[in-house]
C-alpha cells in the first residue's frame, strides 16, 4: 500500500527547509521550485481519513458471547462490529471512555 501525504506538507515542508537554508543559490531556488511542479502535477488520489469504530463517538461496548470477544455497537445503526471496522458515518471521538483525551 502507498503512503499518501497531501501536497500542502510538502509545500510546508519545503519552506521549512528553505528557511532552515542560510543562504540558498538562485540555482537551489529553482530546483526546489521546479520539484514542487512536479510534486504538483503528480495524479490526485481520492481517499478520505478512515474513523475505526474503536475510534468512534458513536460507538459503546458490548460483551459478545457468540463470539466470545470485544464488539462494539453502533448508535448508528445498531449492529455490533468490531473494535477495527469502519463505516462512512465515523467520527473521531474527542475523548476515551476511561476519560482521557486525545
Amino acid at each position: 500500500m502507498d503512503d499518501l501525504i497531501s501536497r500542502a506538507a510538502v509545500k510546508s515542508a519545503f519552506i521549512e527547509y528553505r528557511d532552515k537554508m542560510k543562504v540558498l543559490t538562485p540555482f537551489e531556488i529553482n530546483r526546489l521550485v521546479d520539484l514542487f511542479a512536479i510534486i504538483k502535477d503528480l495524479e490526485a488520489v481520492d481517499a478520505l481519513p478512515v474513523v475505526r469504530c474503536k475510534d468512534c463517538k458513536h460507538r459503546y461496548f458490548a460483551d459478545n458471547r457468540v463470539l466470545s470477544e470485544q464488539t462494539w455497537v453502533c448508535e448508528k445503526d445498531g449492529l455490533e462490529k468490531r473494535p477495527d471496522w469502519y463505516c462512512a458515518d465515523g467520527e473521531r471521538r474527542d475523548e476515551y471512555v476511561d476519560g482521557t483525551t486525545r
